[in-house]
């Protein structure tokens, strides 16, 4: 470790995770910086779930972060984060997992929370970090692709599945392409349509038929992105994804599809659902056929290296995103690391020390990811949504309920 007060940390990947850890830092007064290989335009990713993890975050973040209210996706409305499983075809009955109320579950619009999570922190945009090398004193420098580099004490890479840093650790790149084809859409409804929609589900819903005998047909996926700011429409996305080996090898014909053809295949692959599952794709046409691609892959790391470099989120542990579980483990990885590099400050200095501790934060880390993975691997096969856990939570029936715009309350 450097000789100085506190170590200055280097964070690569201005995500959810990278994020998280710098405000867990800026609370505890550790020098860092944060490096983000993109522009700060690019596209962020539809909604996600936080669950199990609000109160800590706010208690590790500094006392002035907006409220965490304002990533919420219905707002101006006010509707509880609520997922509904349909795994017969069935409407009926309805398998879910909802929030209690109390805000143990959100919803969040992901630009909304990048936003959020980005309060008072500066991001170094358009660094793409290119190699690395240890350099005397027992520091670590990073280059970038812009000729600029950084030195610092401890690195970390929240720079996500396709990490320059893991590639540093870890060789060959052990991530793994998953045998199964996605193709997107987006489409605003308005009234009885976006009623409809909320009723099926307020967060959103998965539709699949557990009882076809069809392997390469397909499941839906239907989320709300955000409601705008009159509360009489919202922004939906949606995907439609099934077993296909050819997937496994980059690219898949789907990426490079024209519209019309990944349109055809949306409503073909869901041809065996019953309509209300299947009507926003109608909805949607061949104009609302996205051209972002979803490519599913799996890492699970059984060990790392210890020293002063480290991973993060789906930098170690990359998974599907059938229980919902990506995005809170990387942030809980954020603030096991926080206080795994608050205790070296705290301590006596020293790369025994160092190497003590962040071997405990990575053991735990991989340990708790691996399981993510492989619990979210098998969400996929599952055949009875009884059986099947999101947000941390096993489902429960969840009541139909006639919804009306007009009749849901705003938020304060």
């Amino acid at each position: 470790m450097a000789s100085q007060d506190k170590p200055h940390i280097l964070i690569i990947g201005a995500g959810l995770g990278g994020l998280v850890l710098a405000q867990a830092l800026r609370k505890q007064g550790i020098s860092f910086q944060v490096f983000e290989r993109t522009s700060d335009s690019r596209f962020q990713g539809w909604a996600i779930g936080i669950h199990s993890i609000v109160d800590d975050l706010l208690e590790h973040f500094p006392s002035d972060m907006p409220p965490i209210d304002l990533t919420d996706i219905f707002l101006p409305l006010s509707l509880p984060a609520q997922m509904i499983f349909y795994g017969s075809n069935e409407v009926e009955p309805r398998y879910g997992v909802q929030d209690t109320g109390n805000k143990a579950v959100i919803r969040c619009n992901r630009q909304r929370l990048r936003s959020w999570l980005a309060t008072n922190i500066h991001i170094n945009f358009g660094s793409a970090a290119t190699t690395l090398e240890e350099i005397p004193g027992n520091r670590v420098r990073v280059n970038f692709e812009n000729g600029s580099s950084a030195i610092g004490d401890i690195l970390v890479g929240a720079d996500g599945v396709n990490s320059t840093i893991r590639q540093y650790l870890v060789q060959p790149d052990p991530v793994h392409v998953l045998p199964i084809a996605t193709v997107v859409g987006e489409v605003v409804l308005s009234g009885n349509e976006f009623e409809k929609q909320l009723e099926l589900g307020y967060s959103g819903y998965v539709a699949h038929d557990a009882n076809s005998q069809d392997e390469g047909s397909g499941r839906i996926f239907v989320g709300l992105n955000s409601v705008n700011a009159d509360g009489k429409s919202g922004n939906y996305y949606w995907s439609v994804s099934y077993i296909d080996p050819a997937a496994s090898n980059l690219p898949h014909w789907t990426s490079y599809a024209n519209k019309a053809r990944r349109y055809e295949l949306a409503l073909e692959k869901t041809s065996h659902l019953k309509s209300e599952f299947t009507e926003i794709i109608r909805q949607t046409g061949v104009q609302g056929m996205s051209d972002i691609q979803m490519c599913l892959r799996e890492l699970e790391l059984q060990d790392l290296p210890t020293g002063k470099v480290t991973l993060l989120g789906d930098a170690a542990h990359c998974m599907t995103p059938f229980r919902g579980e990506g995005g809170v483990q990387a942030m809980r990885d954020a603030l096991h690391l926080s206080k795994a590099i608050t205790l070296i400050v705290k301590n006596t200095d020293g790369s025994n020390e160092l190497n003590s501790v962040m071997g405990e934060y990575q053991k735990e880390m991989l340990s708790r990811g691996g399981t993510a993975v492989r619990l979210s691997r098998n969400e996929w096969t599952k055949v009875s949504q009884e059986e099947r856990s999101s947000w941390g939570t096993r489902r429960s029936i969840i009541p139909s309920k006639k919804v009306i715009l007009s009749e849901i309350p705003w938020a304060n």
